[in-house]
């Protein structure tokens, strides 16, 4: 399996403070507050996934 798999499958495990880093980390500020983790999952799935393309 890639690392970008790997990365992807993991996504779900991740708690909601380690998905607000990723956020942050991809990019360059902090999530809105009211972003809900249900709708991070896929946002950053896909940018996660775009960049490695």
């Amino acid at each position: 399996m890639s690392p970008t798999a790997q990365i992807l499958e993991r996504l779900p495990s991740l708690d909601r403070a380690d998905l607000l880093d990723l956020w942050k980390r991809n990019f360059g500020r902090a999530a809105s507050s009211g972003l809900r983790r249900e709708l991070m999952l896929p946002i950053l799935a896909f940018i996660w996934d775009e960049a490695r393309s």
